[in-house]
Parts: structure tokens; C-alpha cells; sequence
């Protein structure tokens, strides 16, 4: 499902409908705060109407610094994208950490999050763009299970 800019309003008014009848929707973000930047107020209203959210972050924001800077950058932004979690809708989160590829260790925490919160609809936050290549890895991997279903 794509609710996007490229749609009808009438397209995204009935996708958006179908979303609230969801009973749990996982968001997939490339790092801490980009979800809550694009749709934080979203998703306060559907956890409002009852729906599970869980959020996946592909990985912990760090990327361009290296050393302490970079450990201090992901743990600010881990930190962050925790509470922005509990504020929004007491959410579940599962930080990825993967950086262009999802490995196998990767791929058993994704199965265990789409089955403990019995994710329904997986929602991502480029949905009109070319995904970096942390959240195609995630993508590609939330694809499969899905498929696999």
C-alpha cells in the first residue's frame, strides 16, 4: 500500500481507511528521527484508534562520523528515537544496525518482530523516492516474510 503524492486524494483517503483497520503496523525508517519527521502526528492517531505500532530503524544514525563522535551521535540519537517511541505511541522499537545489507542474525530478529507485534501493513517513510540502501536491505528482507506467509 502506498499513500503518496503521486496518488488521488480519493486513492489516499481510502488506503489511509484501510491503514486504521490494521491491528498492528510496523514503520521502517533508515535512522532514528526520520518516522517521527515525516509522519509522527500519523501515527499518534492511529495508536489513539488502537492500532499496535512497531518501529524497525535500519541503522543508529552515526554514518559521516567515526570515533567517539560517531558512538556519541548514535547513542544522542538512540536515545532520542526511544523516547520519541514511548511519547508518540508506546511503541516497540528494533534497532536493525545494519548498514547496506541485512545478514542472517538481522533477518531472525526481523522474523521475530512481524510475528510477536502480528504486524498486518509495513509502512515506510520514502515511499515516492529510491530508498537508501539500509531500508532496501530491510525492504527486500520485510518482502520475503511477508511473501513467505
Amino acid at each position: 500500500m502506498s499513500i503518496s503524492t503521486n496518488n488521488s486524494t480519493d486513492d489516499n483517503a481510502r488506503r489511509i481507511e484501510e491503514l486504521f483497520k490494521a491491528k498492528s503496523v510496523l514503520f521502517v525508517g533508515a535512522h532514528p528521527d526520520d518516522i517521527e519527521f515525516y509522519c509522527g502526528g500519523f501515527i499518534h492517531l492511529l495508536w489513539q484508534r488502537g492500532v499496535k505500532i512497531t518501529f524497525a530503524i535500519a541503522t543508529r544514525g552515526g554514518k559521516g562520523r567515526t570515533g567517539h563522535a560517531k558512538s556519541r551521535l548514535e547513542a544522542m540519537r538512540t536515545f532520542d528515537q526511544l523516547n520519541a517511541a514511548a511519547v508518540l505511541c508506546n511503541s516497540d522499537l528494533a534497532l536493525v544496525d545494519s548498514s547496506t545489507r541485512v545478514t542472517r542474525e538481522h533477518e531472525e530478529h526481523l522474523k521475530d518482530i512481524v510475528a510477536e507485534a502480528g504486524v498486518e501493513v509495513v509502512f515506510y517513510d520514502y515511499p515516492d523516492k529510491d530508498l537508501p540502501n539500509c531500508v532496501n536491505a530491510l525492504a527486500n528482507d520485510l518482502g520475503k516474510l511477508f511473501a513467505a506467509r
